[in-house]
């Protein structure tokens, strides 16, 4: 919906979803697909998704079911 309006920006957008509401990291299908679908060019969502994945790993962020060795497979894999 933000794309469709128009924004631009994704920073902090990730984080403060997944900060807010850990259940939401159910499957790793659900977040790609949510950070496939935000705002910002391919560079902006993969900087959001490498520091969603580091607060992953210091435990900033819960990351539910998500294998972040994968999840970082992944956003390599987008470049």
């Amino acid at each position: 919906m933000m794309k469709t309006c128009g924004w631009t920006t994704c920073k902090g957008l990730a984080v403060h979803l997944f900060k807010s509401n850990p259940r939401l990291l159910n499957q790793q299908w659900q977040l790609q697909d949510y950070l496939k679908n935000m705002p910002g060019d391919l560079n902006a969502r993969m900087e959001e998704a490498r520091t969603l994945s580091e607060m992953m790993k210091t435990g900033e962020v819960n990351q539910g079911n998500i294998v972040v060795g994968a999840f970082d497979e992944w956003i390599e894999k987008q470049r």
